[in-house]
């Protein structure tokens, strides 16, 4: 096995099993007791709702499988969120969202723009930020 091999396995063992504490007495025998199992699911962020996908660095096709995972599970709403130089990824994904796989049933229902200010003083810039704001329709 190649080390990402083993590291998937580890991984996969540490979400599935629960961990152990090996406790150890004065007769020298060692008792195995349950401390606590993993989370299977992380944790939500600082209060950012589970329906905002930040777009970043990955493809764009990436924050598209988000979508559809997002509007399978439920949501009503979506939110896209990216700011400089992922605007443009950002609005390739909606586009890309309403034109191949939703083909008429996704549409847009807000849009914001805004700049944010960025760095320590002295050094402060402005960063653009859009959020598109998607809903699905029947």
């Amino acid at each position: 096995m190649d080390g990402k091999a083993i590291h998937r396995r580890i991984q996969w063992i540490r979400i599935v099993r629960p961990i152990q504490c090996v406790t150890e007495t004065k007769s020298g025998e060692q008792n195995m007791t349950e401390q606590q199992k993993v989370p299977t699911q992380p944790s939500s962020q600082n209060g950012i709702p589970s329906s905002t996908i930040f777009i970043g660095q990955k493809p764009v096709m990436a924050y598209v499988t988000a979508i559809l995972m997002q509007f399978s599970s439920g949501s009503g709403d979506v939110s896209i969120k990216a700011r400089g130089r992922a605007i443009s990824a950002a609005v390739d994904v909606v586009e890309v969202c309403r034109r191949r796989f939703f083909e008429g049933k996704l549409h847009v229902k807000k849009i914001t723009i805004g700049t944010e200010q960025l760095g320590e003083e002295g050094q402060v810039r402005n960063v653009s930020t859009i959020e598109i704001t998607v809903t699905k329709t029947a």
